[in-house]
């Protein structure tokens, strides 16, 4: 495998991505910096439903990642290669969600 800097190496390649959940009101979150910033409300947290939505999204977006990730590796001239988050799509989907059971942020 050759990087950027045109060095070849045979070590292993390390592909790592982050999302975040976080409280508006006390956090400042660089969403860039994120796959996804997802911000709740600390008293009423995340419902069981919104998260098993959260976790089904995450899963298809990764399992297209890697669609992406072969096809870039198979193709010599691709010069770059990039986790793609859905918003729009993501938004549609949790039209109609029925929340129910609320988690809140836990006290320490």
């Amino acid at each position: 495998m050759v990087d950027e800097s045109g060095e070849e190496s045979d070590e292993d390649i390390f592909f790592e991505e982050a999302v975040i959940f976080y409280n508006p009101a006390k956090s400042h979150v660089e969403e860039d910096a994120y796959l996804t910033a997802i911000p709740y409300e600390p008293k009423k947290g995340l419902s069981r439903e919104f998260l098993a939505y959260f976790a089904t999204f995450l899963k298809d977006t990764a399992e297209l990642a890697l669609d992406d990730l072969m096809d870039f590796l198979a193709d010599e001239e691709a010069e770059s290669f990039e986790i793609v988050w859905n918003q729009e799509v993501f938004e549609e989907g949790k039209v109609g969600l029925e929340e129910s059971t609320f988690y809140p942020y836990p006290r320490y």
